[in-house]
């Protein structure tokens, strides 16, 4: 899994990296002239994206598109918190939900 976090124009100003430091599969994308900004400042892996690639839509469409596998979650840069809900199915008429965050 990929938990890709699109990013420009911010690198001092980001969170969600923060939460997500040291785990390998938390991934920022920025333009590629931003990358030594953003390497200098973030605690995770840096991904350039090319500068012909405008807006957040074509960028999380490049994402898609170049990365390894089918499982890509989706981050705003800004996020101070990460909620979890979990439903765990013990048997069909039994559920039991856990919430989390970090």
């Amino acid at each position: 899994m990929l938990i890709a976090i699109p990013s420009k124009g911010r690198p001092t100003i980001t969170n969600t990296s923060r939460i997500f430091a040291g785990i390998d599969e938390a991934v920022m994308f920025v333009p590629e002239n931003e990358v030594p900004d953003y390497e200098r400042c973030q605690p995770v892996k840096v991904v350039s994206v090319p500068n012909e690639v405008h807006g957040i839509t074509r960028t999380r469409n490049w994402i898609l598109d170049h990365a390894d596998g089918d499982d890509v979650v989706f981050l705003d840069d800004d996020a101070k918190m990460i909620g979890v809900t979990v439903c765990i199915a013990e048997d069909a008429n039994q559920k039991r939900r856990h919430r989390g965050a970090f």
